[in-house]
This record gives C-alpha cells, sequence and structure tokens, in this order.
C-alpha cells in the first residue's frame, strides 16, 4: 500500500519542514502507536457555511503530518490522495 510520504514524493511535495527544514514525520495527531506516517490518519477540517457559521456537518477530510522536531502541522486533501493511490493502483496493474 502506497504511503503519504511516496504521495508526497511522486508529487514533488517536499519532504523538509517549511518552518524547520527537518524532515521527521509524525502521522496526528500523535500517540505511541502513530509515530509512524505509513497510516497517517484523518482529521476532519470545518467549512464555514454561506453565513459565516461554523457548520458541524461539512467539513473538508483531510490527512494531518505533525514535524516531530517543531510542531509544524501540514495538511493534505484525503480526497486528492486517494484519487492517487486508485490511479497509481490501476498502473500497477
Amino acid at each position: 500500500m502506497a504511503t503519504l510520504m511516496e504521495f508526497m514524493a511522486d508529487r514533488h511535495v517536499a519532504a523538509e519542514c517549511p518552518q524547520c527544514g527537518q524532515d521527521n514525520w509524525a502521522r496526528a495527531p500523535m500517540t505511541p502507536e502513530t509515530k509512524s506516517i505509513d497510516n497517517a490518519v484523518g482529521v476532519g477540517l470545518p467549512m464555514i457555511d454561506d453565513r459565516s457559521v461554523l457548520s458541524v456537518h461539512s467539513y473538508i477530510p483531510m490527512l494531518a503530518l505533525l514535524c516531530l522536531n517543531c510542531g509544524y502541522l501540514r495538511q493534505f486533501a484525503w480526497g486528492v490522495v486517494e484519487d492517487w493511490k486508485k490511479e497509481r493502483a490501476q498502473n500497477d496493474q
């Protein structure tokens, strides 16, 4: 199974943290069990509706990474990564 780091490399996304320059990521939220980015956990980015009200029912599914050096939080749209994984799986057949 493709990892988030493979997605980043394939899409030419810099692996280094834009804040501190380190390449030391863990999936967020971080627990002792998630100190690996092979299976990044999803988070929901809340949306604001047309009345500028935060909606608990609308969100963008995201994959989040946490820089273990400085704490910078990096997010990727889940759907884009999933589309890439499907495309890659088809090309591997």
